[in-house]
């Protein structure tokens, strides 16, 4: 297990606060936030690129904050390759273990690593011939050949062609079925979606956010990170006081939004799925205590149907079909109706 203990870091205006964070045993860790919050030099210190000024790092409880970069049993790949221009794809993956081996044997274990990375065809290849994708795949192999505990990877997608990240998203998730126990730094929140088991988000050096995948997507702690992970349709709520279970939600001192909790709270915030959202021409007689007339403001595609933002008295982003949207011939302007059932609307 990696343990981070009260990390502090500065350089120049910038610095890492009082960073705590555990990334247990074989899980799948993404380190999510925007440029420039943290995160890339948060995974320097851990691999001993730069040494912390405050706090310990412990891998297996054993404490690595001053040992040099060789003796930290920490893989680390880099957005950028890397690799040596002059040597093959062979002489680059055995680079990291060379003299460990007999001649034979290195041989053996290159070729089995770049099986596993699926660029055995490129053994004899040099880096200036390859790709982006396969470059990664290089990089990766050259690294998970010295058997690390924990693999760093600072934004390794991200100049990766968009057609060839789903293939490398796929390699990720085969190498951490192996039991590799993965920190992946990204501000793609596709990559967060298809990859984490784990999240910590960042912002201005701090961890602000730690929990599941479904935690944080579903629950996020504030509008900050609800605009990173795409969450649509968070609101704060102030709530007037009820003992019953149905709620009337407050946006804005006059929208009101109606849903279910057993909570005593006077605010918080809300969630309204956009797929749970209804659309109609008129009003319809519904059981969804929830209903308003509205006008699209935006209309765009989206990979299962469409997105469409309604303004009613507040920006409501709702999720339909391609058939739904064709029937009822939406586009900018036209004025509709919106209804969701309370139960669906979900309180923090």
């Amino acid at each position: 297990m990696l343990n981070i203990q009260n990390l502090s870091y500065k350089t120049g205006n910038f610095a890492l606060k009082h960073l705590n964070l555990k990334i247990q045993d074989g899980s799948y860790a993404i380190l999510l936030g925007p440029s420039g919050s943290g995160k890339s030099l948060l995974l320097d210190v851990l691999a001993g690129i730069r040494r912390q000024g405050k706090g310990n790092i412990l891998l297996d409880k054993k404490n690595i904050s001053h040992a040099p970069i060789h003796h930290r049993a920490i893989g680390v790949v880099f957005q950028e390759a890397s690799l040596f221009p002059h040597m093959t794809v062979e002489s680059n993956i055995a680079y990291a273990i060379k003299g460990k081996l007999r001649k034979s044997e290195l041989k053996n274990k290159v070729r089995q690593t770049a099986q596993d990375m699926e660029i055995e065809q490129l053994l004899e290849r040099y880096p200036k011939s390859l790709s982006g994708g396969e470059k990664q795949r290089v990089a990766l192999a050259r690294t998970l050949i010295r058997k690390p505990k924990i693999l760093l990877l600072d934004e390794p997608l991200s100049s990766i062609d968009t057609q060839l990240k789903s293939q490398l998203r796929k390699l990720l998730k085969n190498i951490h079925k192996t039991g590799q126990t993965i920190l992946h730094v990204t501000h793609d929140f596709e990559d967060a979606v298809s990859l984490a088991e784990d999240i910590a988000v960042m912002q201005n050096g701090e961890i602000i956010q730690r929990g599941s995948a479904s935690e944080v997507f579903n629950e996020p702690a504030n509008q900050f990170i609800a605009d990173l992970t795409q969450t649509r349709n968070f609101f704060k709520v102030s709530i007037p006081e009820s003992e019953k279970e149905m709620k009337e939600g407050i946006i804005n001192e006059r929208l009101r939004i109606c849903f279910l909790s057993n909570k005593e709270k006077n605010e918080g915030r809300i969630i309204i799925p956009p797929d749970q959202i209804i659309v109609s021409e008129a009003a319809i007689d519904s059981s969804a205590r929830n209903q308003f007339k509205g006008e699209i403001i935006n209309v765009s595609k989206i990979t299962l149907g469409y997105e469409i933002i309604v303004n009613i008295g507040i920006p409501l982003v709702v999720h339909i079909t391609e058939e739904s949207f064709n029937k009822l011939h939406l586009e900018k302007t036209k004025k509709i109706w919106l209804q969701f059932k309370a139960s669906s609307v979900k309180f923090y």
